[in-house]
């Protein structure tokens, strides 16, 4: 009877070492001069080989931050189930993942499309290149995703969103968004050039796989239609999606799974799983 309860112990042990984690890391960010979070969920994959994996950066929304979508993920074991290594940056609540013009301490765009996958290349085993990297992120973070991957092709190779602001001007002044982009008037220019449909023209033919969705109830549903029609006009490929809906957890529960397939299918389509010799 000790035998076995020894046994089942260390059963217990190795199936916890073997399973999917969730790390909490510091990051010091050079351009805001202070240390930041990120979280990073690690399939078990990453213990039982040594392979290098595709990062997948998850961008959380308005009001939230990188350890309640690190949580949200782990607690449904998307790394393992997926395969791939997902990393949640900390947007600090309303960063809207930009580097404000107004606000020098709030460098968010520095810092995700850069500190962070530096810093996640050098710790971890990760394709270190831009096939192997894809973001995609919710409602703030939904932004915060395209808007990065378009400004940063040299980093990321496909993004997402999820319920995006891909039009923030309708929304405002609410939500932070005079607080990091500048009050409208004075800042017209810079509102207008940083909307995602207004930055279209900076996509490269073939450059960037695209995937997006809203809920057809959600308050967001006209410029994400918007920007879909603007895409298909401009014969960029991408896949859109609509769905019953509104702008909560209930819809994102829905929708997540169908754009984690959608990186998997295109992390692992592409190769770019590798062994390191």
């Amino acid at each position: 009877m000790k035998t076995m309860v020894i046994f089942l112990i260390l059963l217990l042990f190795s199936l916890q070492l073997k399973a999917s984690k969730l790390d909490s890391i510091s990051i010091f960010s050079q351009s805001m001069n202070k240390e930041t979070k990120a979280y990073v969920v690690l399939p078990d994959r990453y213990y039982t080989t040594n392979e290098s994996f595709p990062v997948l950066y998850f961008l959380s929304g308005y009001g939230t931050t990188g350890y309640t979508s690190g949580n949200y993920l782990f607690e449904r074991n998307c790394a393992d189930e997926f395969g791939y290594i997902i990393v949640c940056p900390d947007g600090n609540f309303s960063s809207w993942y930009i580097d404000s013009p107004i606000d020098n301490k709030s460098m968010y765009e520095t810092y995700t499309a850069i500190e962070v996958p530096t810093f996640i290349d050098n710790h971890y085993r990760t394709i270190k290149e831009r096939k192997g990297r894809a973001i995609t992120g919710i409602s703030m973070g939904g932004y915060g995703a395209l808007y990065l991957a378009i400004k940063h092709p040299d980093v990321f190779s496909a993004t997402g969103s999820m319920s995006g602001a891909v039009d923030f001007r309708p929304v405002a002044p609410g939500y932070g968004i005079p607080q990091k982009f500048g009050e409208q008037k004075e800042y017209q220019d810079f509102w207008d050039q940083n909307v995602i449909i207004n930055m279209l023209p900076l996509i490269k033919k073939d450059n960037l796989s695209i995937i997006f969705d809203c809920g057809t109830e959600d308050f967001l549903i006209d410029v994400n239609r918007n920007l879909n029609e603007a895409m298909l006009k401009a014969h960029i490929p991408h896949e859109y999606i609509e769905s019953p809906g509104e702008h909560n957890i209930t819809y994102w529960n829905h929708s997540i799974r169908h754009q984690l397939f959608y990186f998997r299918d295109y992390f692992f389509l592409n190769q770019t799983i590798t062994s390191n010799k």
